[in-house]
């Protein structure tokens, strides 16, 4: 199974540093880890081939707390071949070349 540990956060920020800090703490004992400031195409390179996904991010609330948020397996990227399988046929005529105006 591929794990990584995902730490979310800006250093320069106070305990918006918690997911940076976390994910470098854990990578020194030989974890997996990456840090990203939360952009999402980041955050989606950053765990992108994985089975198992651990974000470490600050959020609003009682200092020390603990949030789970479980979550679906996600569905896997279709390829080429199981795009085109799984369309559904059209009731619309194909369009024409001349204009899309037609149907």
């Amino acid at each position: 199974m591929n794990a990584v540990v995902v730490g979310v956060g800006n250093e320069f920020r106070q305990d918006d540093a918690v997911g940076p800090v976390v994910a470098r703490a854990l990578a020194r004992h030989g974890v997996r880890a990456e840090i990203t400031d939360g952009d999402p195409v980041r955050l989606m390179e950053a765990w992108d081939g994985e089975d198992l996904v651990i974000v470490v991010d600050a959020m609003r609330g009682l200092p020390g707390t603990l949030h789970r948020s479980p979550s679906a397996a996600p569905p896997r990227r279709p390829t080429a071949r199981t795009a085109s399988e799984s369309r559904k046929p059209s009731n619309r005529p194909p369009p024409s070349t001349s204009s899309r105006a037609d149907w």
